[in-house]
């Protein structure tokens, strides 16, 4: 195509320079247009689409981006647009054989299309009208193609020097014009549907939102308060068309209640889940307190856990964090934290306390936690997986009076019967009935009131500390007729194993003291295994060492038996209990299974304590009874003659229940 062809008029008055550089050369030149052009008709015939270049923002190579204004289209007649401005500041190393090519097209270019060139401090002057842009546009195309690298600083507007990357100057000031730059227009709806699109390579990006309007989300678009311009800062859109929306906002609680049985178990993070207008920082809090409902509090430190300035804090309280064993009274408890969260301007959210149970126990009416040994004395099955989920399978069902037939290894989950006050001297293992025996059979370790006609004879054990015997009052060790064997009694005796001896009228009351009398309580002398007991007959101490195991167990009181389930001595059904869930659990609804009980939930869901139907053994005839239907478990409380225990049932709880104290009952030991 013959370019005289294309232009009736042009003037060929040019000028361009070029610098050899160590990468090739460097070239400024300018283009000035200030009179009409006219071109043939047949200009419509070129090879490419004019439409490609309206208003449009392109990259070439990912290293030359400007714009090109203008959206006339190519059609015969005269271009008007000669205020049109582009000043390119440019530096453009060519490289490899090309260039010549290059000089020739460039040379082409600007002899056909160019008015004027001039040079302004080593900064182009391009002025140039709609036509002559495109074909500059064709022009760049074709060097960025050609693998040439572009680094330029643009003016738009004027042929003032770009002051920055791309610089911006109104074409007219008189008011005759609209001026300025319009950014996207998005709704906050809109800009939300983005989120995905948006992160660290659009630090910077702006928009316009026209309606702010519906839910923002938190953390990306939640600045975001009336139309006007906002600004990506990398997380987050910023507004600055009102001031700061700062806050602080609760994402997830903590796990509320957390249960460790054993103490062995692996540890589990509390984690707590914040959000605001800025990042958080987080502390955690130990309660040390005694009233839940006041937060009496401590920051926790790496004693108490790992990651206590997280969002995610272990608490040092089992598994490989503690050496833990629960069956020492001292390793168990409830432990309470919650965490504080706060932002940068300081706003700040609380987590709910999060409650972490370690060992056996359960809450009373107040929310305080009572810590309970997980098993009955004298059982080998010592947690509550192995008490609900092994069978013990009686060979006949109880009769209707709720008799029992001892079956093999029932005393696994059931452990030992003790009569109320006496020491763990072989009376209250049930492994001496024989398989098979209701318990009344002389082979079974019993023995009648007043045998051969005379009454058991008692004994003091050696003196502890300052004047306190250890034991006090029990069957006499040299007394070979009923020294550790269950007592059958008589209501002469208001059935009780002990009689009176002269001057010791109130030695019957004092054999388990209110459960506070280490000499006698079998669970002051249990062992960590939870198998053996201390010496029962230690020798003569002056201090009182060798009076308990230190495991720092004891028997518990009927009032806390009461406390954690309704209170006093109310009793009825688990349904309405006050503290706890009370549940019935039975691996099998069969007369003939024996693994039953009672399940206690403080939250409702998890069994922290579980008390087996481990039945009773009657006062006066030693038998077995209510094995698989009824727990029956004392205190150290006493009324009248009798003492009090819990009992409890598929159907009923009685925290108060009274009995005669040579009944054989089961121990469970709470913490001291």
């Amino acid at each position: 195509m013959n370019p005289t062809n294309l232009f009736a008029q042009f003037d060929k008055s040019w000028n361009t320079s070029f610098t050899e550089t160590p990468l090739g050369f460097s070239e400024s030149f300018g283009f000035s247009h200030q009179s009409d052009i006219y071109y043939e008709q047949e200009m419509g015939s070129l090879p490419f689409s004019t439409d490609l270049f309206r208003g449009n923002l392109m990259t070439f190579n990912s290293s030359l981006l400007f714009s090109l204004g203008g959206s006339e289209g190519m059609e015969s007649g005269t271009d008007t647009s000669d205020n049109d401005h582009i000043h390119y500041a440019n530096d453009v190393p060519l490289k490899g054989g090309l260039l010549p090519l290059l000089m020739v097209i460039l040379g082409w270019f600007l002899i056909v299309f160019c008015r004027t060139i001039t040079t302004n401090n080593n900064k182009t002057i391009i002025k140039m009208n709609t036509m002559k842009r495109k074909m500059a546009l064709v022009l760049l195309l074709l060097i960025a193609s050609a693998g040439m690298k572009m680094n330029a600083q643009v003016t738009v507007g004027n042929d003032t020097p770009p002051a920055t990357t791309l610089h911006v100057i109104a074409t007219k000031t008189d008011g005759t014009t609209a001026e300025g730059i319009i950014a996207p227009h998005l709704t906050l709806a809109q800009l939300n549907a983005a989120q995905a699109q948006y992160g660290a390579a659009q630090i910077g990006a702006f928009v316009y939102i026209t309606d702010f309007s519906g839910v923002t989300i938190s953390g990306y678009s939640d600045q975001i308060t009336c139309v006007g311009y906002v600004y990506f800062n990398g997380s987050n859109w910023v507004s600055d068309c009102a001031s700061a929306n700062t806050y602080a906002t609760i994402i997830s609680q903590p796990q509320r209640f957390t249960f460790y049985e054993q103490g062995t178990e692996s540890e589990a993070a509390l984690f707590f889940g914040a959000g605001g207008s800025s990042a958080m920082t987080y502390q955690w809090y130990i309660i040390t307190g005694n009233n839940i409902h006041v937060r009496i509090a401590r920051p926790c430190d790496p004693s108490d856990g790992i990651g206590a300035t997280t969002n995610s804090f272990i608490p040092r309280v089992a598994g490989s964090l503690s050496a833990t064993n629960t069956k020492i009274a001292s390793k168990n408890g409830l432990h309470r934290y919650f965490c504080v969260a706060t932002n940068a301007t300081g706003d700040s959210v609380t987590s709910d306390i999060a409650e972490v149970a370690v060992g056996c126990g359960a809450k009373d009416l107040n929310g305080e936690w009572l810590s309970f040994m997980c098993f009955n004395l004298g059982a080998t099955r010592h947690t509550i997986a192995a008490q609900q989920n092994t069978s013990v399978t009686f060979s006949v069902a109880n009769n209707s009076s709720g008799t029992h037939t001892k079956v093999a290894n029932e005393e696994a989950l059931y452990g030992d019967l003790f009569q109320w006050g006496r020491i763990a001297d072989g009376h209250e293992k049930v492994n001496k009935i024989q398989v098979g025996s209701t318990g009344d059979s002389t082979t079974d370790n019993i023995v009648a009131w007043n045998t051969g006609g005379a009454t058991p004879v008692y004994e003091n054990g050696n003196i502890l500390g300052t004047s306190q015997v250890y034991p006090f009052q029990q069957v006499a060790r040299t007394n070979t007729t009923y020294y550790g064997k269950f007592i059958r009694t008589t209501s002469a005796t208001n059935n009780n194993w002990y009689s009176i001896p002269n001057g010791q009228t109130i030695a019957i009351d004092q054999l388990w003291r209110q459960s506070a009398f280490p000499a006698n309580d079998p669970c002051q002398k249990i062992m960590a295994d939870g198998l053996t007991y201390l010496d029962w007959y230690p020798a003569t101490n002056p201090s009182t060492a060798g009076g308990t195991s230190g495991t720092g167990w004891r028997l518990p009181s009927q009032n806390e038996w009461s406390s954690i389930y309704r209170g006093g001595a109310a009793s009825g059904s688990p349904a309405v209990a006050l503290a706890n869930t009370w549940d019935w659990y039975q691996l099998s609804s069969s007369n003939t299974e024996g693994a039953k009980g009672m399940a206690i939930k403080p939250d409702g869901v998890t069994t922290t304590l579980f008390f087996p139907a481990s039945g009773g053994r009657n006062a006066g005839s030693a038998l077995l009874y209510n094995q698989g239907s009824a727990g029956y478990y004392w205190s150290g409380t006493i009324v009248s003659t009798n003492s009090v225990g819990l009992i409890v049932t598929s159907a009923t709880v009685n925290p108060a229940s009274s009995y005669a104290r040579a009944y054989g009952f089961s121990l469970r030991c709470i913490k001291n």
